[in-house]
């Protein structure tokens, strides 16, 4: 499909799918250890038009994240500040891109690797789109260089609990266990996707594909302003430098995953320190739903911290408040097609609960329980693919792992996690990947003819480690 729109669709496609296979496949249902066929559940017309709102309203945080992340943006690309930092930006890494890939790609994905939130990094994608496109690097290596990183740290995930917290919640396997061969998993394919990019990012440059970027800001020119005008780069630095300090403490489960409670501590030492008639001043004044690092998981945080750090980047731009308010809305109707392609890529989500079908091909595939790496791995990203999200995947089947895997939890749990991570880096669903491509208007066929190599190759190296593992 060379249509660089064909994102939209992939999706209605495989909805048409799962719409006629709920007439020809029983539905039926998980319990521990255990498949019971429920009978037909028929999807119609009408449903599907039912569960796009429904998928819309669940995935709404989210959605507000893509929207407010477009908006600041709309107002970044407007300030010479921040102009000035690309060009800059693009001028000091001039030459070196491919080490700064690699660089960007590590420092991203091992947080994401120990993360609460797989989507909290995005808003720093715009920047680093913008930054290897200016320099002469096609959208693909642009899409590798701000996005990579969050794909390696799902398939990655050492101590992070983000999307796989269920897995751990129902089995009662501890997050600790395995750990020297989750981060052999995190390094293979930060090697591996490293070094496919910049094989490819070598026989891709000296082009100029910027008018796909939506923020790409017009370069400054500073000789054409007048001494009092001269910009200065260190408070948008400072600025940001505060806004990614504080999101990247946030999201870090401190005390589940590296039983730290210091964070917590100070946060109820602080909101309890200072009252006036026994009234908390410093937690009435932060609001009851702000709680401490370390216990961030919704985007809202995230979303806070942004938002006010662009306020703050306008204020010292001189912005007028009715510019801001414009280009923060022209921002939002730049990204508003990533936002529809990723809500609608979770209309699967409500597909797979109300009407699941796939469940009775899956229970198939199991067969009669016996634990097989392979099979464990292609039914994973099977699974993925037409369910869509990984929580649902792991609220579905972690409690019939948990039973029918007892021996071989651990190695059951991360199968199931790299499974689902492959089908996130280059599966026709991936809510990630689709928004991705739909940013940068890059075709699936484009990314899968350049992906597919580092896919195989993963999962050669990966099945390779858990045999070695188990067997050896």
């Amino acid at each position: 499909m060379k249509n660089k729109n064909d994102k939209i669709f992939i999706l209605l496609f495989i909805m048409l799918i799962c719409l006629v296979m709920s007439w020809i496949v029983e539905a039926g249902v998980f319990n521990s250890g255990s498949f019971s066929s429920v009978g037909y559940y028929r999807a119609g017309i009408f449903d599907l038009f039912a569960l796009v709102l429904s998928a819309f309203y669940y995935k709404r945080y989210e959605l507000f994240y893509l929207f407010l992340i477009g908006g600041c943006y709309g107002v970044l690309t407007q300030t010479k500040i921040y102009r000035k930092l690309v060009d800059k930006t693009s001028a000091l890494i001039k030459g070196k891109e491919p080490v700064v890939m690699a660089l960007i790609t590590l420092l991203m994905g091992a947080y994401i690797s120990i993360s609460n939130n797989l989507l909290v990094l995005l808003f720093l994608s715009p920047f680093i789109v913008s930054v290897f496109l200016r320099n002469g690097y096609d959208k693909i290596t642009a899409l590798s260089a701000g996005f990579g990183g969050i794909f390696i740290g799902y398939l990655g995930l050492t101590f992070g609990l983000g999307e796989s917290q269920y897995l751990y919640e129902s089995t009662g396997v501890d997050i600790l266990d395995w750990m020297w061969v989750k981060v052999v998993l995190f390094i293979a394919a930060y090697v591996l996707f490293t070094l496919f990019a910049i094989l490819h990012m070598r026989k891709n440059n000296e082009v100029d594909e910027t008018e796909d970027d939506i923020f790409c800001p017009a370069p400054l020119d500073e000789t054409k302003l007048k001494k009092r005008q001269k910009v200065k780069l260190w408070p948008i630095i400072l600025v940001m430098a505060i806004v990614l300090v504080n999101v990247l403490i946030g999201y870090i489960s401190w005390f589940d995953s590296f039983d730290i409670s210091f964070f917590s501590e100070l946060h109820t030492n602080f909101t309890s320190a200072f009252t006036i008639a026994d009234v908390p001043i410093f937690y009435s004044l932060l609001g009851s739903y702000f709680t401490g690092f370390g216990e961030w998981d919704s985007l809202m945080f995230a979303m806070f911290f942004l938002l006010v750090g662009v306020i703050v980047i306008a204020l010292i731009s001189k912005m007028k408040v009715d510019d801001f308010v414009k280009y923060f809305g022209r921002g939002m109707r730049k990204i508003s097609k990533v936002a529809f392609i990723f809500g609608l890529s979770y209309v699967l989500v409500f597909l797979a609960t109300s009407f699941p079908w796939q469940n009775t091909m899956l229970n198939f595939l199991f067969g009669d329980g016996t634990f097989n790496i392979l099979l464990l791995l292609i039914i994973a990203i099977i699974a993925q693919i037409f369910i869509g999200d990984p929580s649902y995947s792991a609220y579905t089947f972690a409690p019939y792992l948990a039973v029918a895997y007892t021996g071989s939890i651990v190695a059951s749990i991360i199968l199931w996690r790299l499974g689902t991570g492959i089908a996130l880096v280059a599966g026709p669903t991936s809510f990630i990947l689709l928004s991705a491509l739909t940013y940068l208007n890059v075709s699936y066929k484009d990314w899968l003819k350049y992906i597919w190599k580092f896919v195989l190759t993963f999962v050669i190296v990966s099945l390779l480690v858990m045999a070695i593992v188990l067997y050896v």
